[in-house]
């Protein structure tokens, strides 16, 4: 972020916690008729598209003491207090400054507030970011920022669009042989499940609107579902997503109609090609574990339903499933624990949904890129972990907000499945029960 842009973010978050010059507050101007307000004026520089940048008058800062104060305090934080500004973005001064520098050239187009002035693109971003992770509704930021509501809405859907164009990277689906053996590793060594490339898993995001699907305004509230689609890797990092099929969705029909499924069963994602598990002699697949809302295929691996169980076999093959797949439950809960806007159904348009969603989880690869960020993002003892002495699981801090009413579970599905996944189901299971004292 340039100087000039820090002058200018400085600038309007001290406006942010004073009056609107053009609101006066009666009482005040009785009872103070002469007391000089905060206010912000057009010192006559201009940005490259000709739009006022607007800064601070020195002789214009008296007003209220009270104001005075919480807009200096606001100002320290957000340039000099570290350690709550990280606790408030979930990312550093110096990662909010990269981001801004990222997303700036996509935001060049400055929106206006509704009262005539200019919103500098490192603004739209924290007022984008805070939607995202407070889940403040419109109506609430509007007013605390006194930006209207058409330009809200249009700060939001421009600033997501953005932050997935320069982010969108970060989401790494692994496109050769080798970089597919990586992942396969870390899941071997962490998660003891072998030949498993990744942990599928998927919501339904609850989406509350007055636009029909037509496009059409409605005087009543609609409610939409997107279906998200989604393979985590061994790391908690999201490493393919698809997102749509909205409206109501039949049962199984979320995963058959999305393009992730048709890579899967076409191969699209250049698995590794098969070969023996370790200890055996059978070739078999590489996979991804899922919950049960997916069907068996010979890439997709469920677990067996209870009257399936036959051999202890089949009990510890659910072990170690349950075990991958704990992976995508923690990476998608810690991800609506920090971006709150998935607590409640989100209150957009079903395109800028789509667009917020996949913001969200571009910026939670992003800010889990480096030991730092995740120190930030996801510090010791937010995702589940297993007590070595007693194996048992630790639940971590992310569940003690809750299941998240944005997000609901796909619908389970029935164990039909062609007999070759079974097959192959049945060896990787054989292969585990053997593998079970080694542990």
């Amino acid at each position: 972020m340039s100087n000039d842009q820090v002058e200018i973010l400085s600038s309007y978050v001290l406006h942010l916690n004073t009056e609107h010059p053009g609101m006066k507050r009666k009482q005040q101007d009785q009872e103070q008729p002469t007391a000089k307000r905060l206010e912000l004026v057009n010192d006559d520089k201009e940005d490259p598209n000709g739009n006022s940048v607007y800064s601070e008058n020195p002789s214009t800062l008296a007003g209220s003491s009270k104001d005075t104060e919480q807009a200096i305090s606001w100002s320290e934080l957000l340039l000099d207090d570290k350690e709550t500004f990280q606790s408030i973005m979930r990312l550093s001064p110096d990662d909010f400054r990269y981001l801004s520098d990222l997303v700036s050239p996509e935001l060049n187009n400055l929106q206006n507030d509704g009262f005539g002035r200019s919103i500098a693109p490192p603004i739209q971003l924290m007022l984008t970011l805070k939607f995202l992770i407070t889940g403040d509704i419109y109506d609430s930021l509007r007013y605390q920022y006194r930006i209207s509501h058409s330009s809200m809405y249009k700060i939001a859907s421009q600033v997501c669009d953005a932050i997935y164009k320069v982010l969108a990277h970060y989401i790494h689906t692994p496109a050769t042989e080798s970089e597919w053996m990586n992942v396969e590793k870390e899941f071997c060594n962490r998660r003891k499940f072998c030949h498993c490339v990744g942990a599928m898993g998927g919501r339904h995001i609850l989406v509350k609107t007055n636009i029909d699907l037509e496009g059409s305004s409605s005087k009543n509230n609609l409610y939409y579902n997107l279906v998200l689609i989604t393979i985590v890797d061994a790391n908690y990092n999201f490493i393919a997503v698809d997102i749509g099929n909205w409206g109501k969705i039949s049962k199984g029909g979320a995963f058959k109609g999305s393009s992730l499924y048709q890579n899967i069963s076409r191969s699209g994602l250049q698995f590794p090609q098969a070969t023996a598990l370790p200890g055996r002699r059978k070739s078999v697949p590489f996979v991804v574990v899922a919950e049960d809302a997916f069907p068996l295929t010979i890439h997709i691996m469920r677990t067996y339903q209870e009257r399936y169980f036959a051999e202890d076999k089949h009990f510890e093959f659910n072990n170690r499933v349950i075990r991958a797949r704990g992976v995508i439950e923690n990476a998608i809960g810690i991800m609506a624990a920090v971006f709150r806007i998935f607590q409640q159904p989100i209150q957009l348009g079903l395109h800028d949904a789509k667009k917020a969603a996949l913001a969200c989880i571009a910026l939670h690869n992003f800010m889990r890129r480096n030991i730092e960020a995740r120190e930030i993002y996801s510090p010791i003892g937010t995702f589940d972990s297993e007590d070595t002495t007693s194996e048992l699981q630790v639940q971590g801090n992310w569940r003690m907000y809750g299941k998240p009413r944005g997000l609901t579970n796909l619908q389970k599905q029935g164990n039909r499945a062609c007999m070759k996944a079974w097959l192959i189901r049945e060896e990787f299971a054989s292969h585990f029960v053997n593998d079970y004292p080694k542990r």
